[in-house]
């Protein structure tokens, strides 16, 4: 199979020049959509780059793992049943964060988990239901309803922020959602997709994923901004 990979540098939809979140120190990881993807024949994921000098890769070797790259929206999608990518590295953030995506959920939401960590327990941020999101950062969990009329369904782009008082906030397709969420923890990522141990499988399709060890106005807006071009 390794002779059929094709390792594909994907144009993306931004201009040359502008912002992207990997101009950030801060940031983590990014997975940009439509970018650095490695895929099959049959269009079977194993490698989705970090755009960032950190190289946390999403990988995946494993048959009956591998997502899929979707033709016909450059994004990425997992089947709900196994699919996933890990990092080649732990991504660990302890204070402060911002977490983009843009995803579009397919089936009905249940503990749909975008990132976690497949190594260690109870760490992940997850889709409860069609609006609400979840987080567990070690031994704290709670959820985040979105706004009256708001709902996971469809493709939406997603912004998580927490800031140095522990308060969690969620921006919605740009807007700043009302209700918020203080829950302390360390926010351990290895995997896109599923936590441990290969439980509450994402179902859909993966557009584009950015972590940061940081919070800034600035970036929230350029993030959200960014998101909406995707």
């Amino acid at each position: 199979m390794l002779a059929q990979k094709l390792g594909l540098s994907l144009p993306s939809t931004r201009k040359l020049g502008g912002w992207v979140p990997a101009n950030e120190d801060s940031c983590a990881a990014h997975y940009k959509y439509n970018s650095k993807i490695t895929y099959d024949a049959g269009n079977e994921v194993s490698l989705w780059k970090d755009q960032t000098a950190n190289i946390n890769n999403a990988t995946q070797d494993t048959a009956g793992e591998f997502p899929l790259y979707d033709v016909a929206t450059g994004a990425i999608d997992f089947d709900g049943a196994n699919d996933n990518l890990l990092t080649t590295s732990q991504i660990t953030i302890a204070g402060e964060f911002i977490i983009g995506c843009v995803l579009d959920p397919e089936g009905t939401i249940s503990s749909n988990c975008v990132v976690g960590d497949n190594t260690t327990s109870n760490y992940w941020i997850r889709l409860k239901d069609s609006n609400t999101i979840q987080f567990k950062l070690g031994g704290s969990v709670g959820g985040i309803d979105l706004d009256l009329g708001n709902t996971f369904d469809g493709k939406n782009y997603l912004v998580f922020t927490r800031n140095s008082a522990d308060l969690i906030s969620v921006y919605f397709n740009g807007t700043k959602q009302v209700n918020t969420l203080t829950l302390a923890g360390s926010l351990l990522v290895d995997a896109l997709g599923i936590r441990a141990t290969d439980v509450n499988d994402y179902r859909g399709l993966m557009y584009d994923v950015s972590l940061f060890s940081s919070f800034s106005a600035a970036i929230i807006t350029n993030l959200n901004d960014y998101l909406a071009g995707i």
